[in-house]
């Protein structure tokens, strides 16, 4: 037992905060609920065993997104699909350039005063496709 639980487990329990937290408990409930209906009434329900040329598909595949809601929640996502994809981009072009950076220091100190990070005994050698032990 961990010294000082049986003293904090024998306090009387304050009636504020447990109301505050069963009134916080529910609202993150409602909260989550409410988020869960909105998504569900942005679609149409389909099924795999629904036939593409019959409703509510209709040989359209847009034809399943229901409203205003249904096409922001999906330029919402097209949207955090294309911040992805620029921040890899964005980071892929800063490591390479980091990798040249570092593959000049190896070339002109060798690969023992490579660039080593701070409090390393000894510098790592420098692999093909590896660098401080991960492969790219």
């Amino acid at each position: 037992m961990v010294r000082g639980q049986a003293e904090i487990a024998a306090l009387p329990i304050d009636e504020e905060v447990a109301a505050l937290d069963e009134a916080r408990a529910l609202y993150a409930t409602c909260l989550v609920g409410c988020h869960l209906s909105v998504l569900a009434a942005c679609f149409a329900r389909v099924t795999v065993a629904d036939r593409f040329d019959a409703p509510p598909i209709s040989g359209n595949p847009l034809n399943v997104v229901r409203g205003g809601a249904g096409y922001a929640l999906l330029a919402s996502f097209l949207g955090g699909l294309l911040l992805l994809l620029l921040h890899r981009a964005w980071l892929g072009r800063r490591t390479r350039a980091r990798l040249v950076v570092e593959e000049a220091a190896v070339a002109r100190r060798g690969p023992d005063k490579a660039m080593a990070p701070k409090g390393a005994a000894e510098a790592p050698v420098l692999e093909q496709g590896k660098v401080w032990g991960v492969h790219y």
